[in-house]
């Protein structure tokens, strides 16, 4: 308590000027005591007291920008003052670009620093990219995503952790090569119900672990992180019946186009063969002639060897909720009958 009495009244005699020269330097010399200065005053002068050792301290800064967030400009000038001593991919200088384009979005009106919000996120992208690219080049790779080397090595900035966590989420779920958002759902879920059973929040940490069990794990005591994607899982429950109805005329689709295919490459209608295997597989409802549009009908002539082919396929192509790519072996030969 005794220190605490003396640290208050050592604040009081700086603010008020009652110190001595030697000891005013000492203490702006001193990041936590002029944290302290500012946090009481609310007054950004005590930064510009501040000595260049103090405005270049890491925890100082990050508490600069928490407490005049509002002042846009005069953040603007401790972060490049900040950044002058630092590499461009200093990770301290990224995690105050982080915050501080936090801060930005937030004081956003009228889109008035679109472009200042702009040129740091470019900035954080490089150090993003750059990071990446030695996870996944350098021999201690990690496993999964590389998301345990970004939890160790960078401990001590959250932000930079969360913003790794949440590019590592949008690259799982929006940017698959192979799926969508959507199909990735419905890829594993049948009926919206199943999903709910199953649990929204279960199958999104469930599904992160199958890339990354650490970030999975790290997810799960951050749960919040996740709440973006579980708002989009829900909403697809309006829309789930449409997106099957989608997928079923994709796959209608598919499957005409194979048959003209087969039918361009071999010079043998096999039509005949393709509906009996519709009528095997109960699907055939999907595949109504419409006699009113003769591009759309299937002419059913001579029975063809292509029956275990396209058996093959169409139990494949059916036996996922989604539009799988899937390959067919098309004779080429026009002249030979099948």
């Amino acid at each position: 308590m005794k220190n605490y009495k003396l640290d208050r009244l050592m604040i009081y005699n700086y603010i008020t000027g009652n110190l001595d020269g030697n000891i005013k330097k000492v203490l702006e010399n001193d990041p936590k005591f002029m944290m302290k200065v500012i946090s009481i005053t609310q007054d950004k002068k005590y930064y510009d007291y501040a000595s260049i050792d103090v405005k270049n301290d890491y925890y100082f800064i990050k508490n600069i920008l928490d407490i005049f967030s509002n002042d846009i400009e005069f953040l603007e000038d401790v972060i490049s003052l900040f950044a002058s001593t630092r590499n461009s991919i200093n990770v301290y200088l990224i995690d105050i670009y982080i915050q501080f384009s936090n801060i930005l979005i937030k004081n956003n009106t009228n889109r008035k620093y679109n472009f200042e919000i702009s040129y740091y996120r470019e900035q954080i992208a490089v150090f993003y990219g750059c990071i990446k690219e030695f996870i996944f080049e350098s021999e201690e790779k990690m496993l999964g995503k590389g998301f345990g080397y970004i939890l160790y090595t960078f401990d001590e900035c959250e932000d930079v952790i969360k913003y790794f966590a949440n590019h590592f989420l949008s690259e799982i779920f929006f940017k698959n090569q192979d799926y969508t958002f959507s199909d990735i759902v419905h890829k594993n879920f049948k009926k919206y119900d199943d999903l709910k059973k199953y649990g929204i929040k279960k199958f999104i940490l469930d599904y992160i672990a199958r890339e990354d069990i650490i970030l999975a794990d790290y997810l799960l005591a951050n749960i919040d992180l996740i709440k973006s994607i579980e708002e989009q899982m829900i909403s697809l429950e309006k829309n789930w019946q449409m997106y099957i109805t989608r997928v079923n005329l994709r796959k209608r689709k598919a499957i005409i186009d194979l048959i003209k295919n087969i039918e361009k490459e071999t010079g043998v209608n096999c039509s005949n063969t393709f509906s009996k295997v519709l009528n095997q597989m109960n699907i055939e409802n999907d595949f109504l002639i419409n006699k009113d549009n003769e591009s759309d009908n299937i002419i059913y002539l001579e029975e063809i060897k292509l029956k275990n082919d396209i058996t093959k396929y169409l139990k494949q192509l059916y036996s996922s909720n989604i539009l799988e790519k899937i390959d067919f072996p098309i004779p080429k030969n026009k002249n030979k009958r099948l």
